[in-house]
């Protein structure tokens, strides 16, 4: 039996925070929907990294930067709306996400950001 902390299909982030911690949801095999509030700023390295049932992510506008690999390896991960103020998106964001459709305007990233969507 997995732990209650792997066994959740939906988590709501609390409003106040800032910040989605490193590897803070790595390998939550059983999540399929996030929902990120208005006022988080940054995804850090590996967030989500291999949340195979993760199908919908919603994102704030509030959000800056998404990093290496945050959405990495999630499988089911279909669709994902990036916000119109995100600066930057790290190398191998969404590496893996196979099914992925997404819409964003690039004028406001910096960097090279073409590595962070790879259809591996």
């Amino acid at each position: 039996m997995l732990p209650e902390r792997f066994d959740k299909i939906d988590i709501a982030i609390p409003k106040g925070v800032r910040i989605v911690g490193h590897r803070l949801f790595k390998l939550f095999k059983t999540l399929e929907e996030i929902n990120i509030p208005e006022g988080v700023e940054v995804i850090e390295e590996e967030a989500f990294f291999g949340c195979e049932a993760l199908k919908k992510v919603i994102l704030p506008n509030t959000l800056h930067r998404i990093g290496k690999g945050a959405f990495a390896v999630c499988d089911s991960f279909e669709y994902i709306n990036l916000p119109v103020g995100l600066q930057q998106i790290e190398a191998y964001a969404f590496m893996g996400c196979k099914k992925t459709k997404m819409h964003y305007n690039t004028e406001n990233l910096r960097g090279n950001w073409s590595q962070c969507i790879c259809r591996m």
